[in-house]
């Protein structure tokens, strides 16, 4: 797949493990210094073994994170389709590619007062992957790893979208666990459009 068409079907790269992955598979290591940064805890009296600072690694690059996928696309390609049925209940994490169709979802955790009426406690939107087989998978996501403006079909869910189901294939880490509605949780690491078997 050449740039321009890499570019047109990427819909979220998770830019911290490309790097790494990149990293590993060239040989090409990057130029890398450390920061370290003060917590909120700056000016107060600190225990000793609380001291509030982290190390913050920065690393830099000659070639963008779009040259990188594009370098190493064949090596990921090498990974297998995930057997998600397989993986319920497994206690390991599993890397491999999903083909399927990515949609936006949106639960509630609600209640009924004394009156009878509906209180929404809890709510949370979100992305979900739903291959040939179930489960599907809820996707922890971040929003700056997304395209423009994909993130906000979450937000649209509940609001004016009315459908939204793009065939997608993905590379993801699966987690041991799921949701109380049966669906494995993964982390995307990269979301290609147009390239999953239809279902």
């Amino acid at each position: 797949m050449n740039t321009l068409d890499l570019l047109q079907d990427l819909l979220y790269l998770d830019r911290d493990f490309i790097s790494s992955y990149y990293e590993v598979v060239t040989g090409e290591a990057a130029t890398t210094h450390f920061t370290h940064q003060e917590g909120k805890k700056a000016g107060a009296a600190i225990p000793i073994f609380s001291a509030e600072l982290s190390a913050v690694e920065i690393k830099s690059y000659n070639v963008s994170s779009l040259q990188m996928l594009s370098r190493v696309l064949d090596q990921l390609g090498t990974f297998a389709v995930l057997d998600l049925p397989r993986l319920a209940g497994k206690k390991q994490t599993a890397y491999g590619w999903i083909n399927g169709r990515l949609s936006a979802a949106v639960t509630k955790s609600t209640r009924h007062t004394s009156k009878g009426e509906e209180k929404i406690l809890a709510e949370d939107r979100y992305f979900t992957l739903h291959a040939t087989e179930e489960p599907s998978l809820a996707l922890i996501t971040s929003e700056s790893n997304f395209q423009s403006g994909i993130n906000a079909l979450t937000r649209l869910q509940s609001t004016i979208l009315k459908d939204f189901s793009l065939h997608v294939r993905a590379f993801v880490r699966v987690l041991p666990s799921s949701t109380h509605i049966g669906h494995l949780v993964a982390v995307p690491l990269v979301i290609l459009e147009g390239t999953g078997t239809e279902n």
